[in-house]
């Protein structure tokens, strides 16, 4: 989760506990075949949550089975694979910020059109969930 505090300047924290979704069913690149297995192609509680695969998180020894992740628990599994933890989470940091300043001239400009000329910048916050892809 991203929290932006101000756009003008831009202020962001990135929060460093999120969630995690993993799909119910193994992926496989998307073909004529297996288009309407949407328990492959999408992540989404909502979705999952309906497949006899899916595996509630409720700690313990079966928490890696589970559909549903705290980012500490992959931070675990990611480094555990032999891969690094600080460097994907670093990425993705990096994609969260570029992402806002991409679009922090739109927002100064669409909050300056609203806003009193004397504003501090600080007038409001928005909280953002970011979802990316993690694959091998």
């Amino acid at each position: 989760y991203a929290l932006v505090l101000s756009c003008d300047p831009l202020r962001v924290f990135i929060f460093y506990e999120g969630l995690a979704r993993i799909c119910t069913e193994k992926y496989e690149a998307p073909k004529a075949s297996n288009l309407a297995i949407s328990y492959m192609h999408l992540t989404n509680y909502a979705v999952n949550k309906h497949n006899e695969h899916f595996t509630q998180n409720s700690g313990g020894e079966d928490a890696e089975a589970a559909s549903k992740w705290n980012l500490a628990q992959l931070a675990e599994y990611v480094n555990s694979q032999g891969h690094n933890w600080g460097s994907v989470w670093e990425s993705m940091q990096q994609l969260i910020v570029k992402s806002l300043i991409s679009v922090q001239p739109i927002l100064r400009n669409n909050y300056r059109s609203v806003l009193p000329p004397d504003n501090d910048g600080f007038s409001c916050f928005e909280i953002l969930g970011y979802d990316i892809m993690l694959d091998e």
